[in-house]
């Protein structure tokens, strides 16, 4: 339980902090603590279902044990949907990425030192996430007569 309080301490300040650094590092940091939390409630409630087991059958003490363990149990469910939530938008966020870095011609995967794949020009007024990318020039001449000439903003505006 000592352990348990220390880190408790520990993750106070690092909160505290946590509001200045980039997004995808407060997420993983945020991801840190939801795990630890997860622990220090599996660990607490291991530790009161011992001396539940330990402790006679008084009645006052018994209800605390158990109102206790019951409140860990909430957290750890808590705690896993949270966490399980994390992973749902992080799979989202690398889907998106993956998407900037795909040709929409060949379907080359760039790799994943590259953020973005250059985007066609006349697709400027489209949201970003929605731009056709290409992995060279010769792809984007190849996708224009393919089907791009029939969606892209640019012919239509003119």
């Amino acid at each position: 339980m000592n352990f348990v309080e220390n880190g408790d301490k520990h993750l106070g300040a690092v909160g505290e902090c946590q509001s200045s650094w980039p997004r995808a590092r407060r997420m993983s940091i945020e991801r840190r603590i939801l795990q630890w939390r997860l622990l220090k409630a599996q660990w607490s409630s291991a530790s009161l279902e011992d001396v539940a087991r330990d402790v006679p059958t008084h009645h006052i003490l018994r209800g605390e044990i158990n109102r206790s363990i019951k409140e860990n149990r909430d957290v750890i469910k808590e705690c896993t949907r949270l966490l399980q939530e994390n992973k749902e938008y992080r799979w989202r966020v690398r889907a998106v990425q993956l998407n900037k870095r795909t040709c929409s011609y060949c379907g080359t995967t760039g790799p994943l030192s590259l953020r973005a794949l250059p985007y066609c020009g006349g697709c400027r007024s489209v949201p970003r996430v929605y731009r056709r990318r290409y992995c060279s020039e010769v792809c984007q001449h190849a996708h224009w007569p393919a089907g791009h000439m029939h969606e892209c903003p640019c012919t239509r505006d003119g």
